[in-house]
């Protein structure tokens, strides 16, 4: 589920740029170009393979491959899949992140501070760019203190959500993973 609210989040990414929502689906299309995201073990990557320089970490902290991602591009038929590969949840949420962020110009802060993207007619990336391994985050904790003080905070989210609600939070958790952080 968590997964899922994130590739809504990379559509919504992708429409910003080229005014064109491409679809969030669980089935395999039978041509076009499609992401495919989860963990370095599950079905839907290993089916796939491919060769990954990293492994599944669950939640320790003592992996290596803690919260990394590998991302890699396989033409298959009419079907390009570029297939995002997590060490764990957060490392397949970076990844996915990773491409419009870092390749498409989409700025974490799209919708708190109105960042929104140059328009695109044709979104464009190059294959040498999309493939990539990420190295091991340095710091475990990466995270902010919300300062939730009246009525500066609570009166944004009285005005926005009706309050500190789930409405509100789930803007902020989504900036927290946009900006590849992990602890609030």
């Amino acid at each position: 589920a968590g997964l899922r609210l994130i590739a809504d989040a990379i559509a919504g990414d992708i429409e910003a740029i080229t005014g064109i929502r491409p679809s969030v689906v669980n089935a395999e299309p039978d041509k076009g170009i499609m992401i495919v995201a989860g963990l370095v073990d599950e079905e839907i990557i290993t089916k796939e393979g491919l060769n990954w320089e990293i492994s599944a970490s669950g939640d320790s902290f003592k992996s290596d491959d803690f919260e990394r991602y590998q991302i890699q591009v396989k033409q298959d038929g009419a079907k390009t899949k570029i297939i995002i590969a997590g060490a764990d949840k957060r490392g397949t949420i970076y990844g996915m992140f990773h491409i419009t962020q870092d390749l498409c110009g989409v700025s974490p802060w799209i919708w708190w501070g109105d960042a929104k993207p140059a328009h695109q007619d044709v979104l464009v990336l190059d294959v040498a760019e999309l493939e990539t391994t990420s190295k091991r985050p340095s710091v475990n904790y990466r995270g902010f203190f919300l300062n939730d003080e009246n009525p500066a905070l609570d009166g944004f989210a009285d005005s926005h959500f009706g309050g500190l609600n789930y409405m509100f939070y789930s803007h902020v958790f989504e900036l927290m993973l946009r900006l590849k952080g992990n602890y609030l």
